[in-house]
């Protein structure tokens, strides 16, 4: 792994030049309104109207199921909603995608009227969102190793200033492959029902971490599906963009990259938004949140060496460790400040899976044994869920 870093800093030191990226127009996808503006940032006043207003749009939808027969909804009615946050995690979303084929299969998988994912999670976002009937397309990364997914570039490539050490087109297939009209028009029709789903990456033009609305995209009828189909497909390869290692995506002017730059799970704007639904329409919003966390959570010794590649890439990987770490806290913080019930998984420890060491980014053995372990666990009825004391401890423990 160290010579791919080697690598990354002399083409960093040696680009004079960048190399192009793609310029993808998909109005809407990033906002409701022009395209340009983001959906919800952190930090800025107001973020929370829009993500708000999604959160309107799906208790509004839960009243409206009511049989045409029943009367309006009583003042301090109860609404169920469940909502599925998916990780990060690079190769551990193999995991989560097991967990979700198993649990499907167990016959107990519930629906989901919000369904977030960020760069791995973001990846499995919209076939968890689509439903049980998509389920054979949660293999796309079982079993997979680097050749599956990435090809590397050539010293000279790095030194004509590519924006990444790898070429994607191999997962660029994979995506598209299964972002297809049926998965499409799936999503569309499950937005069209009042139900959310969120993708969130990081906008490198303006540092803020954005949410891409793919459900409120793919229900647009006045898009071609040859233009919705590439710009969820680009959506899924921003999410999951890995700096420095997958090239960046640009969409409608902007650059994005790995959402786990900013955050590995997002459910604060979902907390406010519901909230405020709650006093709006004098309900009592009853929440169960599901956690699928791609990681065993473990930082494992290393010995580094004081030269600069070696401590870049230690240093880049503690970051991520910390930004996941950070995202369960304020996850747990959420859920209990708000009276959700959260329900976590996570992936089994490295250690367990039985796979050789090796230098790659994707192993297939350990893909493959992930989303073995992640059926496993969802097929073992009652599932073993960890609540919110087990999760910060999980997060807190190193």
């Amino acid at each position: 792994m160290r010579s791919l870093w080697a690598m990354i800093l002399a083409g960093v030191v040696a680009g004079c030049s960048s190399a192009p990226v793609a310029d993808l127009q998909c109005p809407g996808l990033v906002s409701p309104l022009d395209g340009t503006a983001p959906l919800v940032s952190r930090g800025h006043d107001g973020d929370g109207d829009m993500i708000g207003q999604m959160m309107l749009r799906v208790l509004e939808g839960d009243m409206d199921a009511r049989p045409p027969a029943a009367p309006d909804p009583a003042p301090g009615r109860v609404i169920d909603l469940n909502i599925l946050a998916i990780s990060t995690g690079g190769q551990y979303g193999s995991f989560a995608s097991g967990f979700l084929a198993g649990w499907s299969k167990s016959g107990t998988r519930p629906d989901f009227s919000v369904v977030t994912g960020a760069s791995a999670g973001g990846v499995i976002a919209p076939l968890a969102f689509a439903g049980p009937s998509f389920d054979d397309r949660l293999g796309l990364n079982a079993g997979i190793g680097e050749d599956d997914v990435v090809r590397r570039r050539s010293f000279l490539e790095l030194l004509g200033g590519a924006t990444a050490l790898y070429r994607t087109e191999p997962f660029e297939a994979l995506v598209s492959a299964a972002v297809d009209a049926p998965l499409i028009e799936t999503i569309g029709a499950r937005w069209e029902a009042e139900n959310e789903l969120l993708i969130g990456a990081t906008n490198l033009s303006s540092g803020r971490f954005d949410i891409l609305d793919v459900g409120k995209f793919s229900a647009r009828s006045d898009l071609p599906m040859a233009t919705r189909e590439a710009c969820v497909t680009s959506a899924v390869l921003a999410t999951s963009a890995i700096p420095g290692l997958f090239p960046p995506r640009q969409i409608n002017g902007a650059l994005y990259t790995d959402a786990g730059i900013r955050e590995h799970i997002f459910l604060e704007g979902i907390e406010r938004g519901l909230a405020q639904g709650e006093a709006l329409f004098n309900v009592d919003v009853r929440v169960t949140a599901y956690l699928l966390i791609n990681s065993d959570l473990r930082v494992r010794p290393d010995a580094v060496e004081p030269k600069l590649v070696d401590i870049a890439e230690r240093s880049f990987e503690l970051v991520i460790d910390e930004g996941l770490r950070s995202s369960l806290l304020n996850s747990v913080t959420v859920a209990e400040r708000a009276g959700w019930r959260l329900r976590a998984v996570k992936a089994p420890d490295y250690d367990t899976l039985g796979c050789p060491p090796d230098d790659e980014i994707f192993s297939a053995c350990i893909t493959r044994r992930l989303f073995e372990e992640g059926e496993k666990l969802a097929l073992a009825q009652p599932v073993r869920w960890k609540g919110p004391a087990e999760v910060r401890a999980a997060a807190q423990e190193f």
